[in-house]
């Protein structure tokens, strides 16, 4: 799946994210992080579900969390 959206274009299957025809080089977690957000983007995303999708229900902390929030 492709999504596009402003100067970017984000390639779920080949895991690239690009700006103005440039890839941008992103951790995976951040990468998973923006795909859920965009497929999820007509609701608002708990925390507990971005834990569940991104992290398999690992305890991870706040400062984590929000690193990869801010980095997306």
């Amino acid at each position: 799946m492709i999504y596009r959206f402003g100067d970017c274009v984000l390639d779920r299957r080949q895991r690239v994210l690009q700006r103005g025809g440039q890839a941008l080089a992103i951790e995976p977690q951040v990468f998973d992080l923006l795909v859920l957000l965009i497929e999820s983007r007509v609701r608002v995303v708990t925390r507990a579900e971005m834990i569940a999708v991104i992290w398999d229900g690992r305890s991870v902390s706040d400062a984590t969390l929000g690193s990869r929030v801010t980095a997306a």
